[in-house]
């Protein structure tokens, strides 16, 4: 277990909020709750700490997160304080236990459409050793509707299914186009307007145990760091409910 890992985490939560633990999360390409499934070896406890050091003279000088330039999120800022309202919403009904899996996944959802404005938001799971993806809910933000079933076979997209095993986040601008979800174009995107994808991977005790998927419909749209942030912790916030 990574105690010491979680440690890093602490730190960050007192140098500033969630702000200062999305930036290490992001420093280092692991959520927190992921963290703390790792063991404390000397190589990532220097990672941690070198990620530490740049949290502590970034928030020196600026209250909110720094978002670094060159990269392929966006580099405007969201309401960082909004998006931590929501998370701590959200802990507070895991704490009350009143989120077993499928609320939290149901919670999830909605409260990502709602909070990043995104069309439709869904959960699924990787079944028959990982070669399918299964939809365990999507919440249509326009319909406030949720349904399940869906499901997505690797022979059929494989592009896809090896981009989720290394990529912390799928951030496609341009869905149709980008070569990690234009497998989708033809027969899902197009036909139901999606133009954008913010796809974040559900691991659990180092395995890889779905996605969370972030459709945007309307103009493409370039995600934030924050926001993949954001996706990051809820797909903790589901890892949790898997025990």
């Amino acid at each position: 277990m990574g105690v010491k890992l979680k440690t890093f985490f602490d730190e960050a939560g007192q140098i500033g909020g969630i702000a200062a633990r999305v930036a290490l999360a992001r420093y280092t390409t692991l959520a927190s709750k992921r963290a703390i499934e790792l063991n404390d070896s000397p190589e990532m406890i220097q990672k941690f700490e070198k990620a530490l050091q740049k949290i502590r003279a970034e928030f020196k000088t600026d209250s909110s997160a720094s978002v670094p330039t060159g990269s392929a999120f966006a580099s405007q800022m969201v309401d960082v304080k909004k998006l931590r309202n929501a998370l701590t919403a959200l802990e507070r009904d895991k704490q009350h236990g009143i989120s077993d899996l499928n609320t939290t996944i149901k919670r999830v959802t909605e409260m990502a459409a709602k909070e990043l404005n995104i069309a439709r938001v869904s959960v699924w799971f990787l079944e028959n050793n990982n070669t399918l993806l299964e939809c365990i809910d999507l919440f249509d933000r326009k319909l406030s509707k949720h349904s399940s079933g869906l499901q997505l076979v690797e022979r059929d997209y494989p592009t896809y299914f090896v981009a989720l095993k290394y990529a912390r986040a799928i951030d496609a601008y341009d869905a149709n186009t980008d070569p990690r979800t234009s497998c989708f174009s033809e027969s899902y995107l197009r036909p139901l307007g999606i133009v954008s994808m913010l796809d974040i991977p559900i691991w659990h005790k180092s395995d890889l145990k779905g996605v969370l998927c972030q459709e945007h419909i309307g103009a493409r749209r370039r995600w934030t760091y924050e926001e993949a942030d954001f996706g990051v912790e809820l797909t903790g916030l589901i890892s949790q409910a898997l025990e």
